[in-house]
């Protein structure tokens, strides 16, 4: 990993100092008191192309690095930034991870009443669940988003998902009793 957080270290500073792509855009306190300094290219489509030339096992390892890194560094209240590692980590081929952090964060926008969000994340967590078969967590995602898409008036779409979801919990079980 030493060598890995260097290669990327030297090609960022490669992008800021002789490319000039990358721009500083501050940096954060968190809750642990450490500051993050936060980068970003001058536009999106330089990013996108960076990023479309980097082979997909490099992507897995840098989104399940980012994903690392921030969850330590929000070790305290992975709700601030639950979103953003639920799709670090699903990038990163973590399920279980972005499962768990789908669902708070689906919780955090809907004590926040952003409705639409929250059905987003729990819409992202039901498809997760059922990829691990995870029945509880399906049952969770499952409560929030019908919950919100009532809000939203987007109950059809939950409607589908619950019979579908009936057929595969009755399936598991089934395979569970063989």
């Amino acid at each position: 990993k030493p060598q890995f957080k260097d290669a990327i270290r030297q090609f960022g500073k490669e992008l800021k100092q002789t490319h000039h792509l990358v721009v500083e855009h501050g940096k954060r306190l968190t809750h642990t008191q450490d500051y993050i300094f936060l980068f970003g290219f001058i536009h999106r489509f330089f990013r996108d192309h960076i990023y479309n030339t980097l082979s997909e096992p490099v992507r897995y390892s840098l989104h399940l690095h980012v994903g690392e890194v921030l969850e330590g560094l929000y070790a305290g209240q992975p709700e601030l930034i639950a979103n953003q590692l639920s799709y670090h980590y699903l990038k990163g081929g973590k399920l279980d991870k972005a499962l768990e952090y789908s669902l708070i964060a689906a919780e955090a926008e809907q004590e926040k009443f952003g409705w639409a969000e929250a059905s987003i994340l729990a819409k992202r967590a039901c498809t997760l669940a059922r990829q691990l078969k995870d029945v509880e967590r399906l049952s969770k995602a499952l409560v929030i988003w019908e919950s919100n898409a009532i809000r939203i008036e987007r109950i059809d779409e939950v409607m589908a998902q619950l019979e579908e979801c009936e057929k595969l919990l009755a399936e598991w079980g089934q395979q569970d009793s063989e």
